[in-house]
């Protein structure tokens, strides 16, 4: 399960971003409520006399209210996500005290994701390749995951959620990006634009994008497995692979970025959103999901954001279940969701 209500308190990392000059604890008599999500806050260490730095990346007001938080871990031989809940925000839970928030900027929030993604063991936790160790991390990137290197906007209004990004072979073979005339990405970008948000190009080995054009896109893409399997593009996937720290991972994605839509690209990426915040699982077909106008808001995330749910626009899923001309269709309530700003 995602880091819900009976999530058990991590201790905390062997090594973590100390605050400096630290200063006796003073409780706030009252936290934030759903805009805590994305906050960088100090956390007083009762036990050490220290303090340290947590981004809230969950926050649920309605259930008592609970919080996630991930302490920033830099110990390269740790696991670098710990979280712990917050369920009682008005008093210490452990040896932990919220003392102030600490202004952090997104960019700066993104790149201590980014640096624990690349730190992960998936190797020796899922039995999946971090890309940053397949070939010497030659064709990692200074993003969460390869697909966020076409779109990488910290304040899109607009997260696509896929499955998987693909296997080790196809990462060495295309050098971390996508092989040209890629038709799922072909047929997202057609997607996107009819809900007015173009991409440019996607990058390839051949032609990479330039500069900093994939953060001038209004849309964020990434995966809610950022690891690589083995086996082909197509391989099967565990719905193991998908659970705790996976979870953790997108969830402080949505976090830092705070779209006011999150659009899950398939079945199995709509399972891991809901399951990432602690939300049933609907029995049934996928259809009914796709079908709902309304989408599912997301507890506590900040602004409202609601979760819609699609079918892959891959090339099989058009010729076999929904052809590309239904699921522009489909995308007509992102649009409205949107509100086309």
């Amino acid at each position: 399960m995602g880091p819900g209500p009976h999530t058990e308190v991590c201790e905390r990392p062997a090594n973590y971003v100390a605050v400096s000059s630290p200063v006796p604890p003073t409780m706030l008599e009252a936290l934030p409520g759903r805009d805590a999500v994305g906050r960088v806050y100090s956390l007083f260490d009762s036990e050490l006399g220290e303090e340290v730095l947590g981004t809230m990346i969950v926050c649920w007001p309605d259930r008592g209210p609970t919080w996630a938080v991930r302490l920033h871990s830099l110990d390269p031989d740790r696991r670098p996500v710990t979280v712990f809940l917050y369920e009682r925000p008005e008093s210490k839970l452990g040896r932990w005290f919220v003392t102030r928030e600490v202004p952090t900027s997104k960019t700066e929030r993104y790149a201590v994701l980014v640096s624990a993604r690349k730190r992960y063991d998936s190797q020796g936790i899922l039995d999946l390749s971090n890309p940053a160790q397949v070939e010497g991390g030659r064709y990692d990137s200074d993003e969460v995951g390869p697909w966020t290197r076409w779109a990488g906007d910290l304040d899109a209004d607009i997260m696509v959620v896929g499955q998987d990004w693909g296997d080790v072979a196809y990462f060495v073979a295309q050098r971390g990006l996508d092989a040209p005339g890629n038709p799922t990405n072909a047929a997202l970008a057609a997607l996107l634009a009819g809900v007015s948000r173009p991409l440019p190009p996607a990058p390839t080995a051949i032609a990479p994008l330039r500069g900093e054009a994939n953060r001038r896109t209004r849309v964020f893409l990434t995966n809610a497995l950022l690891w690589l399997k083995t086996g082909g593009l197509g391989a099967k996937v565990s719905d193991e692979w998908f659970t705790g720290d996976s979870a953790i991972f997108l969830l402080e994605q949505i976090a830092i970025v705070q779209p006011r839509v999150v659009v899950a690209l398939g079945q199995q990426a709509h399972r891991a959103v809901l399951r990432a915040f602690d939300l049933p699982v609907p029995a049934g077909l996928f259809r009914t999901v796709v079908d709902s106008a309304e989408g599912i808001p997301l507890p506590g995330a900040p602004g409202g954001a609601r979760l819609f749910g699609v079918y892959h626009c891959g090339a099989r899923v058009q010729n076999i279940t929904r052809s590309l001309s239904q699921q522009h269709l489909d995308w007509r309530r992102i649009a409205s969701a949107l509100g086309n700003r």
